[in-house]
């Protein structure tokens, strides 16, 4: 009998779901420990705890998308993807020119006086 390998393409979301879960905790505390609210006994347990997390997050994912190509080539060729793409894009563009204008800004200070009484 043979088994078709898109049944266990939700364990990889499952596996997935999971990482992102302890990805939010690993963050969670390492912003706790950031703001002083307690040390922990080993700071780069935290680091090394998010990464692999997103290894996991990433391995997961891949998991399904090759278990499951076609369901995976549906969801990226759909159109909530293209309008979210889109609109990540201008977000992007918009985050940048801000962050640039800031730097030129920051880099060349000038006070102007636009008071009534200069």
């Amino acid at each position: 009998m043979k088994t078709d390998p898109r049944r266990f393409a939700p364990l990889g979301l499952a596996l997935s779901l999971l990482a992102v879960l302890s990805f939010l905790g690993f963050l969670i505390v390492k912003g706790l420990a950031g703001a002083g609210v307690f040390t922990p006994p080993d700071p780069q347990l935290l680091t090394r705890g998010l990464w692999i997390s997103a290894a996991i997050i990433l391995l997961g994912l891949a998991l399904a998308a090759l278990l499951d190509p076609e369901k995976a080539r549906k969801f990226l060729v759909g159109r909530q993807v293209q309008y979210g793409s889109n609109s990540l894009i201008m977000l992007v563009a918009f985050v940048g020119v801000l962050f640039f204008v800031n730097m030129i800004a920051y880099q060349n200070p000038k006070t102007w006086d636009l008071t009534e009484g200069q």
